[in-house]
């Protein structure tokens, strides 16, 4: 699935969040647009040196293909024109919309290792204990980790991002986690856990604005 098709899906799916994504004509940047198609050319790229950082040569290519690749639910646009907007945002935010809202495979990795990045500082900066024993996963029965929490954290938001209905009180968040309510707050990972989903809160917002600054150029 190429990435016009994931964001159209991301998009049908965002009304159910209660986002609205007003969608007018392709922005008129989108006309002097000529994708690449073919790889870099050998004289395009420079190696880096010890003294340059080089050149990697043409930019990225879109995944989606052909002008003839309607959109069902987004209309007026193709899907190469949702890649071309997809393009320009950032591409955390970008991964972070496509998570959140349509629990895209693809993008998981990259919200998961961001977040992880985050809950690792955290740690330090808190000052989480080293282990923490918790009870067994309720799901499968496995022991959880008692050093190498701070993935479960991450996984923890990232459900919550893409359902936050199941994962929005504390003590759902403490259940998934392994502990009780009163030792989730004690040990200080209430407070560490709600930056987390600031930060994942943030770059989603930034993401649809700047996807509705890409989709809106004009009304129909």
């Amino acid at each position: 699935m190429d990435l016009g098709e994931r964001l159209e899906q991301a998009i049908a799916r965002a009304s159910a969040r209660g986002i609205p994504l007003v969608i007018g004509k392709p922005s008129p940047a989108y006309r002097n647009y000529k994708p690449h198609t073919d790889p870099p050319r050998r004289r395009d790229v420079v190696p880096a040196t010890d003294d340059d950082l080089g050149n990697p040569g043409i930019p990225g290519v879109l995944t989606a293909e052909g002008r003839q690749t309607r959109s069902r639910v987004v209309r007026g646009f193709t899907h190469e024109e949702l890649g071309f907007a997809a393009a320009r945002i950032h591409p955390l935010e970008l991964a972070t919309v496509l998570w959140c809202l349509n629990a895209d495979e693809f993008s998981r990795p990259t919200v998961k290792a961001q977040l992880l990045i985050l809950a690792v500082e955290l740690r330090e900066t808190m000052c989480w204990p080293r282990e923490i024993r918790r009870a067994d996963c309720e799901i499968t029965g496995l022991a959880r980790e008692r050093r190498h929490y701070c993935k479960d954290l991450c996984t923890l938001a990232l459900k919550e991002g893409a359902d936050p209905h199941v994962f929005g009180s504390e003590d759902a968040r403490a259940r998934f986690f392994g502990l009780s309510d009163k030792h989730w707050r004690r040990l200080g990972l209430a407070n560490g856990y709600a930056m987390m989903i600031a930060h994942l809160t943030r770059w989603f917002d930034d993401g649809v604005r700047d996807l509705r600054q890409g989709l809106i150029a004009r009304p129909t």
